[in-house]
Order: C-alpha cells, then structure tokens, then sequence
C-alpha cells in the first residue's frame, strides 16, 4: 500500500512539475539580451551570463525528465498503444487493456482477433515460417488482394476502416505542412546567422587580427620613449577596430536573436498541434501524455537561449573593459 501511495504521489508531483514548466513561464524568465553589447562592464557581463547559464540548466534538466518520462510510459503501456492502434486503424472489437500491460491469455486473444480480422488462420503462421523471402513476399501481395476483397463485402467496416485511414492520413498530411512552415520560418533566421558569422570573419582577418599580432609583438620589449608611444598608437588602432568590428556585428545579431525570438513565441501553438497530432499518431491517444506537453515549444526556447549566450560573440575586448 506505501509502495502505491508513493507512486501516486510521485507521478503527482511529476505532473505539477510540468505545469509549472511551461513554453510560457520559461518565457516569462528569460533574461533580455542586452540592448549594447559592446559597451558592458565586466561584471554585468558575468552576471547576464550566468542567468542565462541557469535557465540554461534548468531547461536541460527539464527535458531530460520528460524524455525520460515519456519513455518510462511508452515502456509501460506497449500493449495499451498497440491496441489503439488498432483501433484507430479500423479494427472494431479491439479493446485496449485497463491497465498498461496484458496478461499472456489477454495477448494471445488479442493476436488471435487480430489475425482473424485479417484472415490469417494459424494453418498461414505456420506455412511463413518454413516460406523463404520471395515465397513470402508473394503470399503478402496475394492475401492483401484478398483481405482487400473481404473487406469491401462488408461496406460498414470497410466504410470505418476507410474513415480511419482518411483521419490518419489527413493528421500525417497536417504534421508535414506544420513542420514545413517551421522549417521555413527558421531557415530564413540560421541562414543570415551564417551569412554574418562568414562576413564578420573576413573582417576580422583583415583588420583586427593584424593589428592583435602587432600588439603581441610588441609586448614585453624593452621600452623607450618612442618604443612606448608606437606600443599605444598601436593598441590604440586595435581598440578602434576591435570597437568598429563589435558595432558592425553585434547590432546585426542583436536583431536576428530578437526575431528568433519572435519566431518561437509566433510558432507555439505549431508546436502544441504537433503534440496532438503525434499522440493520436505514435500513442493512440487524443491528448499528449504531461511529459510531452510543451516539450517541443521548450526544446525551441532552449535554442533560443543557446543564441542568448553567444550575444557577446563579437565583442573582442578583454573583460578588463
């Protein structure tokens, strides 16, 4: 009796836990990125590094219970989904068990109805065991003609199985043009991330790092009055392209992190069908399991939140600044 309270306590609270986790309070968490990049103490920096790092970790964890969650119930339920997916496929008089699991009489009754339906006999299990592959083969297309020809003679199940493989079709249809629209929501974003991480390249090989190699070998020399004033103008000439290179870059990024931004919380409600969709789909059921629910819109805000902690990318200067 412990053991089952401590069960039901513990799915509970796994349950509340991931009501409290939402897509939205995530959102509402979220450290802003800076609105100046380039002109940042030291200290602030760490600071909004570290918040981010947090969520960061939180998120992590976050998915890793649910993925695991989620698994645990795949786990404990296969006869369950099997059997909802049958029928969901058309399959009338396929009961789904109360519990999880079957008992042996409860599978091999439900083998035995399933291959009825069919009209595979036992005598047709056994002739495919000594068949070989193209003798297989064979067989599969002459009974799927005749199953096909059983089925029309009884227009109420074959109507049924028709409207189920209407509504299955119709689902995997609706996922593919909503991961469509993601991908082409998101392509638009990584690629100008691409674009300015090649530009912002180019001109940091030209400017920057000749005069970071100049600096470098200056460093430690024995200095003289001139030797001192070329050291400055030298690193003076370096603080200037350091300062042109995170102005030119940094702004650019700032804004495409900002519309990616906008793309998640644009694309939430994407993601919550697609939930719906793959629980009739995979599991046979018409919610999302709790482990599942805003797994995807979370899964996209720690990406978002991987870009956050890259917002100093082109900011050269030493932490000292």
């Amino acid at each position: 009796m412990k053991k089952i309270f401590f069960v039901l306590t513990t799915l509970c609270f796994a349950s509340f836990a991931y009501a409290q986790s939402t897509p939205e309070s995530y959102l509402q968490t979220m450290p802003a990125p800076p609105q100046n990049v380039c002109n940042l103490k030291a200290a602030d920096k760490t600071g909004y590094l570290t918040a981010v790092q947090d969520i960061l970790d939180k998120m992590d964890k976050d998915i890793r219970q649910r993925r695991k969650a989620s698994q645990t119930y795949v786990d404990a339920n296969r006869d369950k989904i099997a059997a909802n997916m049958m029928t969901r496929a058309g399959q009338p008089g396929i009961i789904p068990p109360k519990s999880g699991k079957m008992t042996k009489e409860e599978r091999k009754a439900m083998a035995a109805q399933m291959m009825q339906q069919y009209g595979v006999t036992p005598e047709d299990t056994k002739k495919l065991k000594k068949m070989s592959k193209e003798e297989k083969t064979a067989w599969a297309l002459a009974h799927s003609a005749d199953a096909a020809a059983k089925l029309q003679a009884d227009p109420q199940r074959y109507q049924e199985t028709q409207q189920q493989a209407k509504l299955t079709y119709d689902l995997q249809m609706e996922q593919k043009e909503i991961n469509e629209r993601l991908e082409a929501r998101k392509a638009g974003l990584t690629s100008r991330l691409r674009l300015l991480a090649q530009s912002s390249e180019a001109m940091k090989l030209k400017e920057v790092d000749p005069l970071q190699r100049k600096a470098s070998s200056l460093s430690g020399a024995v200095i003289s009055k001139a030797q001192e004033a070329r050291i400055d103008e030298v690193n003076r000439q370096l603080t200037d392209a350091q300062k042109r290179y995170c102005e030119t870059y940094s702004p650019q990024h700032l804004a495409i992190v900002n519309e990616y931004l906008a793309y998640v919380k644009t694309s939430l409600p994407d993601y919550l069908r697609l939930e719906e969709i793959m629980a009739k789909t995979q599991l046979g059921l018409d919610q999302p399991i709790d482990a599942n629910n805003g797994l995807i819109g979370i899964q996209a805000l720690r990406d978002y939140a991987n870009l956050l902690k890259d917002v100093f990318k082109y900011n050269l200067f030493s932490d000292a600044q």
